[in-house]
């Protein structure tokens, strides 16, 4: 569905100081096969990749698993940074707060992916609200809600 640079540019900003080679296929395949995928369903995946939806893909689906990359390879970034310098007790904290804000970053923007496939279902014909884990399971604060 995406690509490495594409999703560099979405994941890090020009202030950061990273190459795109941080982020491996296995990081993009890890984000979209575990987290939007299911979301999208199998049939809407096809038709992206196919290029249809642009504007879905680049306003939704790019910044959704974009978010999960960087949650995936920021403990990666932490660690070879800490093998150039010693780690302090306060870097090892300051890392589980960005993890911790990674964390509820990601979800939020699948979250707007799926409200966005559901308020505008009939825009996208190979959409089954069925399959959306979302429409069926929420997890907040830790709470599981299946309905």
């Amino acid at each position: 569905l995406t690509n490495a640079k594409e999703l560099f540019a979405a994941a890090f900003g020009k202030e950061e100081a990273y190459n795109v080679a941080v982020i491996t296929e296995n990081d993009i395949l890890a984000a979209e096969s575990r987290h939007v995928c299911p979301v999208l369903g199998e049939a809407l995946v096809a038709a992206l990749a196919r290029g249809e939806y642009g504007a879905l893909r680049s306003d939704y689906v790019v910044p959704a698993v974009a978010a999960w990359v960087r949650y995936i390879v920021k403990p990666h970034l932490a660690e070879r940074c800490s093998h150039c310098s010693a780690a302090s007790s306060k870097d090892e904290e300051l890392l589980g707060l960005r993890l911790a804000h990674l964390r509820r970053h990601a979800p939020s923007l699948t979250r707007r992916l799926s409200d966005e496939l559901n308020r505008n279902e009939a825009s996208y014909a190979e959409y089954n609200p069925e399959v959306n884990p979302l429409n069926h399971c929420s997890i907040d604060g830790g709470v599981v809600q299946i309905f």
